[in-house]
């Protein structure tokens, strides 16, 4: 029987966890510490299948949560001191290098959770948990740096400037409520949580793509444009045909939106399996003040054959007709559509595959797997990583954790993205800070963390 509830287990983990649609994965600054945590509630938020061990009852207090992810670190920037000018120098060229070979990814996100709580009866347990999140990032297409140091001239060249999420800020609140379900005859707990979403802002740009194409003698060039952007929530924006203006409203607001988190936790003596599946669902639906941006022409392509010089210029003067219709090309090619209607946007889908052994309830390794689809599952844009953890109980008063990431962003393996935390247990209160994810020690090198901090009351 526990043969089969591995192989079974070890098949969902392959179905959820591997999607051949999905481009090749980039690397997720994160090490998720508390999931294997011997004593912190806080693992219940990442898989609804898990629940403290030896504990009936919790209350979560305020916690904050903070990660950044920066495209370079200083040492990328290549800064060299010239003594004889007394200048520091930047080599421009080196962090366009730098860009193109690792990509331009900046990442904020934040998280508050207000209040929540959960309890154990029997074989089974019940959660709830309320906050509000923000999530935020900006990406320069690798193919617009191509085109600035390198070109379009010679032969029959086509670049795409095209990516995706180019930009984007979501914030919104939410309640969640969840239960599990130990299986009598069975090692395995089976959990479920459904969340309920209010969008407070959001503002993407979520398609950016400029086509170029010179023909083989130079003589003709071709561009087309597709984008497309969105914006809803408290701060109204108002677009027109030459102008942006922005109105702010105090109400509250009403962007509703619900996903699902599914968890499932096999027990084989002292080892323990566990998968979840978080955020799964449509997203919020945005109705307040809603746009969408969307080209005019979408599928036009507008052609250059060549500058005449002599004609603009016209025996000294500049010819304005000619001027004016490669202006009209240019404005034509962005000119754009605003439609007012509703939309539904998808929360990042997460999901995680852990392992752990448990010695005597005061000692615990842990293997975990991360991912995320940026845009609900569907997204084309897949961000992973793999972490090795060790938890240390002491007297039940202290609990030390310290992991390791390690993860390969489809150019080069990171093998060294420490991450450390310290839980205080003073009676049934738990004060604990971590400083979850640290891209390096050295702060001339670092470009990622993650730190959060909270208490617990437990018993």
């Amino acid at each position: 029987m526990r043969t089969k509830i591995i192989v079974c287990l070890l098949a969902f983990i392959a179905a959820v966890a591997v999607n051949p649609r999905q481009a090749v994965a980039q690397k997720l600054s994160q090490n998720d510490l508390f999931y294997h945590s011997i004593h912190s509630p806080y693992s219940n938020s990442l898989n609804p299948a898990l629940f403290p061990m030896d504990k009936h009852f919790y209350i979560s207090l305020p916690r904050v949560s903070a990660s950044l992810s920066l495209p370079m670190s200083y040492n990328d920037l290549g800064l060299q001191y010239d003594p004889n000018r007394d200048v520091t120098v930047i080599n421009v060229n080196h962090i366009l290098d730098q860009i193109k070979e690792n990509g331009f990814m900046l990442g904020v996100e934040g998280e508050v959770t207000a209040l929540g709580f959960g309890f154990k009866i029997s074989d089974f347990s019940f959660s709830f948990s309320s906050g509000a999140r923000t999530l935020a990032s900006a990406n320069i297409p690798t193919g617009l740096l191509t085109f600035i140091t390198e070109g379009n001239a010679g032969g029959n060249q086509h670049i795409d400037f095209g990516a995706k999420q180019i930009a984007n800020v979501v914030g919104y609140g939410y309640a969640a409520l969840g239960a599990s379900f130990k299986i009598p005859t069975l090692p395995i707990t089976v959990g479920a949580r459904a969340n309920i979403l209010d969008g407070v802002q959001i503002a993407t740009i979520d398609n950016l793509s400029i086509d170029l194409a010179t023909a083989q003698d130079m003589s003709s060039l071709t561009l087309s444009s597709d984008f497309m952007a969105h914006s809803a929530g408290l701060v109204n924006v108002n677009v027109t045909d030459s102008s942006f203006s922005f109105n702010p409203q105090l109400k509250f607001p009403r962007n509703l939106g619900f996903t699902f988190d599914l968890g499932i936790k096999a027990t084989l003596g002292i080892v323990d399996l566990s998968l979840s599946v978080l955020d799964l669902g449509p997203g919020i639906k945005w109705k307040e003040s809603p746009i969408t941006i969307v080209p005019k022409h979408q599928e036009t392509t507008i052609s250059f054959d060549g500058v005449d010089l002599t004609a603009i210029l016209d025996g000294g003067s500049i010819n304005s007709d000619m001027v004016d219709a490669y202006g009209d090309s240019i404005r034509n090619m962005i000119a754009y559509i605003v439609d007012d209607q509703p939309f539904r946007y998808s929360l990042p889908t997460r999901t995680y595959l852990g392992a752990s052994v448990t010695l005597s309830n005061y000692f615990r390794a842990g293997y975990l797997f991360m991912g995320q689809w940026n845009k609900g599952m569907l997204s084309e844009t897949f961000r992973c990583n793999n972490s090795l953890s060790i938890h240390a109980n002491l007297l039940n008063w202290l609990e030390i954790s310290a992991a390791n990431s390690f993860s390969y962003d489809s150019k080069s393996f990171s093998w060294f993205n420490p991450g450390a935390s310290l839980t205080i247990l003073s009676g049934p209160v738990q004060t604990y800070i971590s400083a979850d994810y640290i891209s390096s020690i050295y702060v001339a090198s670092l470009k990622s963390m993650h730190l959060y901090f909270g208490i617990n009351i437990v018993l």
